[in-house]
């Protein structure tokens, strides 16, 4: 038996996404579990999935995730996740990570940024990773290591090796 047979199923009332995409903006969260995972199509590729939970505004309580590459046949993606997963781990005070588990049920806060996804939506990018208490990094700071980024140079925090 079919699903659709007993069903009323319309997708049009039925949202694409399970993960809210909050407004651009400050978001405070908490990491619940990182998993790492290899690209099936490409075994040189490997990142990371960071699960959260949201813990201020409208979708308190929600989850979000974010992706890191760990590693990549392209440098420069493998030089930005790295350059995330530095971000990560010193927001959440790791100075020598040894395992996954160690993240788990730290808060960080993260400036969420609205980015179309591959399927026509919206999804939130995470950037600006920091421990609750630091203060945001200048707006002239931000746009150097965008521009940087953007341009395929080195980010003037320089290579995480």
């Amino acid at each position: 038996m079919s699903f659709f047979e007993n069903n009323k199923f319309n997708p049009a009332e039925t949202p694409t996404s399970i993960f809210p995409v909050l407004p651009e903006g400050d978001a405070t969260l908490t990491i619940l579990k990182i998993e790492e995972k290899t690209k099936k199509d490409n075994p040189k590729s490997v990142y990371a999935i960071v699960q959260m939970q949201i813990e201020s505004g409208k979708h308190k309580g929600a989850r979000s995730s974010m992706f890191i590459t760990l590693q990549n046949e392209s440098e420069m993606a493998q030089l930005m996740g790295r350059a995330q997963l530095s971000a990560l781990c010193l927001a959440c005070g790791i100075a020598d990570p040894t395992n996954w588990h160690e993240f788990a049920n730290k808060r960080i806060v993260a400036f969420a940024t609205v980015r179309p996804d591959q399927d026509g939506g919206l999804k939130n990018q995470f950037e600006n990773i920091r421990a609750e208490s630091t203060p945001v990094a200048s707006t002239a700071e931000n746009s150097a290591v965008n521009s940087a980024t953007a341009e395929n140079e080195a980010p003037p925090f320089g290579n995480p090796e």
